[in-house]
């Protein structure tokens, strides 16, 4: 229960933080993403966005992968905060990017489900349409992957094939 460290930014957080190792990276209202020291609390790097930061990062191999209402994903060197690459959508972002193997996935506003092949940072395909917007972080099994819109539907698709398995509508 002992406070090892505690830094005050002057913004707030809505997305959860996340660690790898001995860093730490969290997103505020501002746009800004901080990477820390997770021991110490010292900043290692801060980059900023255009939007708010809704979600919480991801990592892949040696890369931060944020999201940001300004309705791009940010792929970033952990190490060092350069940018590696920049995928856009049609509106914001609110989820936190879903890591699968070498795919990250995104549901937005846009009414789409973005996979993302993370060597390029281009589509792995078309975007799947939802139906609507959603501002849920998408779940992956193998090649399927599930996500619920803000309408309150539910839908699964083989992402790999592109094509709808399910969506479950609940009539109450």
């Amino acid at each position: 229960g002992k406070l090892l460290w505690k830094r005050d930014f002057g913004t707030g957080f809505i997305a959860s933080p996340a660690v790898s190792g001995d860093v730490l990276v969290v997103g505020d209202f501002d746009g800004n993403i901080f990477v820390l020291d997770a021991k110490s609390g010292e900043q290692r790097w801060k980059k900023t966005t255009e939007g708010e930061i809704s979600g919480s990062v991801a990592f892949y191999e040696q890369s931060v992968l944020a999201t940001s209402t300004d309705g791009n994903l940010y792929c970033f060197g952990i190490e060092d905060g350069n940018l590696k690459w920049t995928y856009q959508t049609n509106d914001q972002v609110r989820c936190s990017p879903t890591v699968a193997g070498d795919r990250t996935f995104l549901g937005g506003c846009d009414g789409q489900l973005h996979v993302i092949d993370l060597k390029t940072g281009k589509s792995a395909g078309q975007p799947l349409p939802l139906g609507g917007p959603t501002g849920s972080t998408p779940a992956v099994l193998g090649k399927k992957a599930f996500v619920p819109i803000m309408d309150g539907d539910v839908l699964a698709f083989d992402y790999q094939a592109g094509k709808l398995l399910w969506r479950h509508t609940d009539e109450e």
